[in-house]
């Protein structure tokens, strides 16, 4: 990597290297992205961050001057929500630590062949927002089923993430008083009442307080439920993530066509506000960052996996491609020389991250 060699021949550590290795960060946006909101990298003395901001900006690299004024415009800015839960059995729960791994030694997989699910077959399918709601998985498994009633012939459906949100609620998650939730809930919901159409019920991105499902005596009206019964879902596909090894039976099912719903754990730094989901890369290009070290596990998002490209600067060769729910305003900057993401409201995640930091998957 010459981004590497560059910093190495000006005598930055090996050590440190590797922790920015570790989290994904291979370019000048990714690297000064870490150093800002993960300063208990720099606390713990894993690197030195003032040392490698200042290599970085005498390097003349222009994209440093443009992290700098986005950086600026980027603190302003509101994290975005996300709503997956740790299932029980789930490796990573609430509040574990991230470990340092500096021998750099984690192994490859046979993860080759760009794959696209194809998500221009469904004409218009703009990307949806789940705006100040913890309904990211609702959104994922939603989009999961709009993708297979497209694959079957019915066109670009627009389906009622309001509707899917109230059913996993009243089908009883265990997450009663929370918007949050998991993959087999939102599955099991869909199984058991269906989803009815967005005309019938429209999404509101404001929460009510002390209603997470934001049912009452008019809503879902008869219609809507009506509706929704004619497209509860025969079957599906259900996988709690294993501690590792997660990445090529995904792979596997992405090469048949099938997008994959999953949810991971996010990794905030105890000395920030801000977490591996909410940096600027991710804003700008959709670029999501691996788990630092001393990181630690703060909530969960939901997205939908529909396509993969070899990188060889991932530890396992490559990158899972996946349609958020944070609207088109997020990756903005897409389609953009040296990112991997088609288009906004897309983003790139490692397929690293997804073998070993995943909850769960589902395909329909």
């Amino acid at each position: 990597m010459p981004l590497y060699r560059y910093l190495r021949d000006g005598g930055i550590p090996r050590e440190a290297l590797l922790v920015l290795h570790q989290a994904g960060a291979h370019d000048v946006t990714a690297i000064l992205s870490v150093l800002d909101n993960f300063p208990s990298l720099a606390e713990a003395g894993l690197l030195d961050a003032a040392e490698i901001s200042s290599a970085l900006y005498a390097s003349g690299d222009p994209a440093v001057e443009r992290y700098t004024e986005y950086a600026e415009q980027y603190r302003k800015l509101p994290p975005h929500e996300f709503g997956a839960t740790a299932p029980v059995a789930a490796y990573w729960q609430e509040g574990d630590l991230v470990p340092l791994e500096l021998d750099g030694t984690t192994a490859r997989a046979s993860l080759d062949g760009e794959v696209d699910v194809g998500i221009d077959r469904c004409g218009d399918w703009p990307v949806r927002s789940q705006g100040q709601r913890g309904t990211c998985v609702v959104h994922a498994v939603t989009a999961l089923y709009e993708h297979a009633l497209c694959k079957a012939g019915q066109g670009a459906v627009d389906l009622s993430e309001q509707f899917l949100q109230w059913a996993i609620k009243m089908n009883g998650d265990r997450w009663p008083t929370r918007e949050g939730t998991s993959c087999a809930d939102a599955l099991a919901a869909l199984t058991n009442r269906g989803i009815c159409l967005e005309s019938e019920w429209p999404y509101n991105p404001v929460p009510l307080v002390g209603n997470p499902s934001q049912g009452d005596a008019a809503n879902p009206s008869l219609s809507a439920k009506f509706d929704a019964s004619r497209r509860r879902v025969a079957g599906h596909n259900h996988v709690a993530g294993a501690r590792s090894g997660n990445a090529a039976p995904i792979l596997a099912l992405l090469r048949k066509g099938c997008p994959v719903a999953v949810s991971v754990p996010v990794f905030h730094d105890a000395l920030s506000s801000r977490d591996n989901w909410n940096m600027p890369g991710g804003e700008r290009f959709g670029a999501v960052m691996n788990p630092p070290p001393r990181s630690v596990v703060s909530g969960g998002h939901a997205v939908l996996l529909v396509g993969y490209v070899p990188n060889p600067l991932d530890l396992l060769g490559g990158t899972f491609i996946f349609r958020n729910s944070w609207s088109a305003a997020w990756g903005y900057e897409l389609p953009s020389p040296g990112q991997l993401a088609p288009r906004p409201g897309y983003g790139e995640i490692s397929a690293t991250y997804i073998d070993r930091h995943l909850w769960e998957y589902a395909t329909l």
